[in-house]
């Protein structure tokens, strides 16, 4: 049921997290089941047009996760597409104390599989940030480790718990990456002192122009 090699292709976890046979998977697109065994074991490649096929079958599940080596994070999206397609609604009613303090019901429409989805959404995030942190690390042959370095020294100072040294990393996120993200911007909360910080660290990137100026409000 393997590639050689042991590693599993897409389209064998897919069909483990749904619960379909090979059998039947085979009677459903026209082939037989030797043909699924062959492109399990990487013997040979799924034709584009049983692509078409499966897709037509997991019609939520990107078309390139059935031919490759799915890492966690992908994975974790595959069940997330099983959970959510397969999730069941039901009403229940909720009571709530309107304006006029009588006691009023309405309806609420409740999904059975909410608590696994928002789980496994958490945890593919999590992964999928860990992926993008070790493919830095496993690229740093031509960073001559710089990325190691650069992500050591960061986890290092999240680690120390440091105020005054974790404020400094989220002014550097606000001006580079996160300006116009909630909870990125220092002046929700912000002291005198810390907005005054700010705003001499926004002129010094900009004297040496590494950011643009702000556009005029409309």
């Amino acid at each position: 049921m393997n590639m050689a090699g042991g590693k599993m292709i897409g389209l064998e976890f897919i069909c483990k997290v749904y619960r379909i046979e090979y059998k039947d998977l085979a009677l459903s697109i026209g082939v037989s089941p030797p043909s699924i065994q062959d492109w399990l074991k990487g013997r040979r490649k799924i034709p584009k047009a049983r692509i078409v096929q499966l897709r037509q079958i997991f019609k939520s599940v990107p078309e390139e996760y059935f031919q490759k080596e799915l890492t966690k994070s992908e994975e974790l999206h595959v069940q997330q597409i099983y959970f959510t397609e397969t999730d069941e609604f039901e009403e229940i009613e909720i009571p709530f104390i309107d304006d006029d303090g009588v006691e009023r019901w309405h309806k609420e429409r409740y999904s059975q599989n909410s608590g696994i989805i928002n789980s496994l959404i958490d945890k593919r995030k999590n992964e999928s940030l860990i992926e993008r942190i070790r493919a830095l690390i496993d690229n740093d042959e031509f960073t001559e480790n710089n990325n190691h370095k650069m992500v050591d020294k960061y986890i290092s100072i999240l680690e120390k718990n440091k105020k005054e040294e974790i404020n400094f990393l989220r002014m550097v996120f606000y001006y580079f990456k996160n300006k116009h993200e909630w909870g990125f911007d220092p002046f929700f909360a912000a002291s005198e002192k810390e907005i005054k910080m700010y705003e001499e660290f926004k002129e010094l990137l900009l004297n040496y122009k590494i950011i643009e100026p702000d556009e005029p409000a409309d």
